[in-house]
């Protein structure tokens, strides 16, 4: 595949090129070439589109003068070597011959015909095989770029490209290898219909794109640095499993975009300032997004495939993850942090089959948000100081599990939707409500511990009419009356049996019923024989530790009606761990909470906390 398709001014360049072996002439004056460089000797242009002969490496058994060829015989242990020259450009057509392109400083060649501007590329490889094209400098009077079309087994290293519309094109190659160069061009890196290339180490700047790859199955690319991009840093089409590692991409408007890619696998990348989004992936199915680290993003993940799986990411941006319209999409062990804290931190949108578990969130309104998601897990979440913790709308069976929420205004809150589970959650310092139900069918409430001087639990009517409200076994220990009906709310009734209140408070003084006729089933009572005693957690450590040095954690919970079965632990440092007793080394200094979560075999949760200072 000819990459000239993409830049139709350089179709100019062949006729420029076939003119010259002929002996003819462009009708303008060449360039005159740069001064310096007084080891380097002056060329004219060298064009080889024959093994042997008058345009080829040799003639008559020896080198052929204007072949810039100074060693070699062609095979893989003895390349032929062009090095050492200053010129124009430099073109291979139509070899197998094992060549190496080094230590040139190849200068660039433009020209305008037809009131059109074409650049001759530094280095043209056309159907040249087995070509390696290192330590070059490209560029110092024209654009100094590098294309190899249908030309596999190509390496291109180490070489510095200059003021290029692009720097490196490769298309319809197989196994390119574009390592180690510092690029300056519009786009830098372009890969396009090609198999199986690694794109590695390379330094890309000042340009729009850093490092495009079109339609080229298999692509690695990895270890890059990117940096001042008017557009994306890297950027992916039409390209199935490629690879995006370990690169570190600054200033860019999205550093990451891929469409109608299928399995992008994008692991390790360090971004910073993102004025758009930070990792985009539209279009197709089975992505994978873990262990990137994005500082300042208007977006950090945006996506919309289907079976997607965002793991261990750290983001720090306006919005830190939004989904659009996916299925069986897994969002887990990510520490994200808003830039403000009125932003959501995971938002999902007309999905389904979602799982949101043991992520670490800071900040929020709300922190997680779903609105028209149907079978959701949210599961063992920390979620600190937000306005707002988890707000579900118009959605469908979901189940909010052992999450920690500290110091909300509300919790957990459900609008118009149906079968939501909440079980185990541990809901502190709740300024109005831990859990607002909003005209929810079919609610369960069970082992929730819910403290603060809200409310424990806000109905009303909504759209709908809420049916099925039923708490068991939970802790309500709020200054406001635990359940308060609220305004227009007429003829609810909850069933709660077996929840354990403040002592202080009167059955009576246990609701607040703002609306009309709304009733309470509390049989039978805390008080009475027939409740089971519910298990205690705590912890029992020292407030201080050193950091580097092992430390020491004791589960000291009580079990209560049956023997517990499950000891969680969440450190504070991304480490989780199971047992009654633990050892852990922190290896960060400051404050870190640990989380306790505790299970019977009946399913009855508590829930602990610990800071400990690391100094």
């Amino acid at each position: 595949m000819d990459t000239r398709i993409l830049y139709p001014a350089t179709l100019l360049i062949t006729a420029a090129a076939a003119l010259l072996l002929a002996g003819g002439t462009l009708g303008f004056d060449a360039p005159t070439l740069a001064s310096g460089d007084e080891d380097h000797a002056t060329h004219p242009p060298i064009v080889i589109v024959e093994d042997e002969g008058p345009t080829g490496f040799e003639r008559d058994g020896e080198f052929r003068p204007g072949s810039g060829v100074v060693t070699g015989s062609g095979t893989s242990e003895d390349p032929y070597v062009i090095e050492g020259w200053k010129t124009p450009f430099i073109r291979i057509e139509g070899t197998d011959a094992h060549v190496t392109i080094q230590d040139n400083r190849v200068q660039g060649f433009n020209v305008m015909a037809a009131g059109a501007h074409a650049s001759v590329p530094s280095v043209d490889l056309q159907e040249a095989h087995n070509v390696t094209v290192e330590g070059n400098t490209l560029g110092t009077l024209g654009e100094g770029w590098v294309r190899a079309s249908d030309a596999n087994h190509v390496t291109i290293n180490d070489n510095r490209i200059v003021d290029g519309r692009t720097g490196v094109s490769v298309g319809g190659t197989q196994n390119a290898h574009i390592v180690g160069n510092t690029v300056t061009a519009v786009d830098g890196i372009l890969v396009n219909e090609a198999k199986d290339t690694v794109v590695e180490e390379n330094t890309v700047e000042q340009g729009v794109h850093g490092i495009v790859v079109f339609d080229s199955p298999g692509t690695l690319v990895t270890e890059n640095r990117v940096e001042d991009m008017g557009i994306r840093g890297i950027f992916l089409l039409n390209t199935p499993s490629p690879q995006i590692h370990d690169n570190e991409i600054k200033d860019a408007w999205e550093a990451i975009h891929s469409v109608a890619s299928p399995s992008v696998h994008v692991a390790g990348n360090d971004i910073q300032e993102a004025s758009n989004h930070a990792i985009g992936i539209f279009g197709e199915s089975d992505h994978t997004v873990e262990a990137n680290t994005i500082e300042h993003a208007d977006t950090g993940l945006v996506m919309d495939g289907d079976r997607v799986r965002l793991e261990a990411n750290k983001i720090h941006a306006e919005r830190p993850i939004v989904a659009w319209g996916p299925s069986a999409i897994t969002i887990l062990d990510n520490r994200l942090e808003a830039l403000t804290s009125d932003a959501t931190l995971i938002e999902i949108t007309d999905g389904s089959d979602a799982n949101i578990e043991q992520n670490t969130l800071n900040q929020g309104d709300p922190a997680i948000l779903l609105d028209n998601v149907d079978d959701v897990s949210v599961y063992r979440n920390q979620v600190h100081n937000p306005l707002l913790g988890v707000h579900a709308t118009d959605s469908e069976d979901i189940t909010v599990r052992e999450n920690l929420v500290q110091a909300p205004q509300t919790g957990l809150r459900f609008d118009e939707g149906s079968k939501a589970t909440l079980h185990g959650n541990h809901l502190t310092d709740i300024a109005d409500a831990g859990v607002h139900l909003n005209g929810i069918q079919d609610a369960l409430l069970t082992s929730q511990t819910i403290t603060g001087p809200g409310h424990a639990l806000i109905l009303e009517a909504g759209n709908q009419q809420p049916t099925g409200t039923h708490a068991e076994n939970n802790r309500f220990h709020t200054d406001a009356a635990a359940l308060h009906f609220a305004e227009d709310t007429t003829n609810l009734t909850v069933d709660a049996r077996c929840n354990h209140w403040d002592s202080t408070q009167d059955i009576d003084d246990r609701i607040k019923d703002d609306g009309t006729d709304n009733h309470v089933h509390w049989d039978p009572h805390t008080e009475d024989d027939a409740c089971p005693a519910l298990p205690q957690a705590g912890i029992n450590a020292p407030d201080v530790t050193t950091q580097g040095e092992p430390f020491t954690l004791h589960d000291d919970s009580s079990e209560g009606e049956a023997p517990l079965t499950e000891h969680h632990w969440t450190l504070g440092d991304d480490a989780t761990a199971t047992g009654d007793t633990i050892t852990h080394t922190f290896h960060e200094p400051g404050e870190h909470l640990i989380v306790l979560r505790v299970l019977d075999e009946d399913d009855r949760a508590a829930t602990a906390t610990h800071t400990v200072t690391v100094t």
